[in-house]
């Protein structure tokens, strides 16, 4: 895959993760697990998060779903929102390079892609790194976010499964601080728990 190609793929990808969800958690018995019937793939997250079933995009052009602690859906907090977003098929999933996304993220042309407000101004990108054939990145993102009383950090991860790029956020409230150490550990388990949901 292209540096160019590379780029693109991963532009449209987080162009559906900066997609308004219309739920948040409301209404009772929210599922653990939905099914994207265009991909295949069941998005699940880690024990104690479900999926808020009103945010769920499912098209030819790719997949967006919203994961909130279930506490949520009854009325209580949550310390933090999960997303994922799914692109279409990759026409050459084996070419994924992770490293090169550090290069692209540090262009304005990146950081836009990054931002909520498709500024590159607003983003500043705190720390990355690449490796077990994903890139992790922690950025702060200072536009106002598509949900009230989002916190501006946030960790997210790329990375392919069943021939797609996965593109996976975790991002905290301002009203119920969550660490930067506990965020990452908490985005890492949604990938182990997407992955477990979807044996290759």
């Amino acid at each position: 895959m292209t540096g160019a190609a590379m780029a693109a793929a991963v532009a449209l990808a987080l162009t559906a993760c900066q997609m308004p969800p219309p739920g948040t958690g409301a209404g009772a018995g929210l599922p653990r697990r939905v099914t994207l019937v265009q991909s295949g793939l069941s998005v699940e997250g880690p024990a104690g998060f479900c999926v808020d079933t009103a945010s769920v995009r499912d098209t030819a052009e790719g997949g967006f779903v919203l994961l909130a602690q279930c506490t949520r859906a009854t009325g209580g907090g949550g310390p933090a929102l999960l997303t994922l977003s799914v692109s279409p098929p990759l026409a050459a999933p084996g070419a994924f390079a992770p490293a090169r996304l550090a290069e692209f993220f540090a262009t304005a042309e990146g950081r836009a892609v990054l931002s909520r407000a498709g500024r590159a101004d607003t983003v500043r990108v705190l720390e990355s790194r690449s490796g077990e054939g994903a890139f992790l990145l922690h950025a702060r993102d200072t536009a106002p976010p598509p949900i009230a009383g989002l916190d501006d950090d946030y960790w997210r991860v790329l990375f392919v499964l069943d021939g797609r790029l996965m593109t996976a956020t975790a991002t905290g409230f301002e009203a119920t601080p969550v660490s930067a150490g506990a965020l990452k550990a908490l985005l890492a388990r949604f990938r182990i728990a997407l992955e477990r949901a979807n044996p290759v």
